[in-house]
């Protein structure tokens, strides 16, 4: 019982730092992102963010991976309509446009501060 009340515990504070991560972006963008920052706005001491990531990047990194996960699920159905090229991707830009209009923070982490992001965000955004 004890260590599944850690794990409960961790998922809060894993989602209470990246939460703060996404405010922190808002406001300062990837270049003020720090750890500081971001540990102040959620309330976490700097062992707790070291122990749920291994930088500020990792922490950047799962925050992009989240924000790609949301684009592709909500893109992809668009695509995959019966008809031409030009209109599939015609209905998936038009999603993908609805969906940065709705959440201007997911749109920046996705457009702007992933270029600004350290090796492995841009690794992984190349990938994607």
């Amino acid at each position: 019982m004890r260590g599944r009340l850690g794990v409960e515990v961790s998922e809060v504070q894993r989602s209470r730092v990246l939460g703060a991560a996404r405010r922190v972006i808002s406001e300062y963008g990837y270049e003020g992102m720090s750890v500081a920052r971001v540990t102040g706005r959620a309330g976490v001491s700097r062992r707790t963010f070291y122990d749920l990531f291994e930088d500020r990047d990792d922490c950047f990194l799962t925050l992009f991976a989240d924000a790609v996960r949301v684009a592709r699920d909500r893109v992809a159905p668009a695509y995959a309509v019966d008809g031409s090229w030009a209109v599939a991707v015609r209905g998936a830009l038009g999603e993908f446009l609805g969906l940065l209009d709705e959440e201007p923070v997911l749109g920046r982490v996705l457009l702007v501060d992933a270029l600004r992001a350290g090796p492995r965000v841009l690794a992984y955004r190349a990938e994607v």
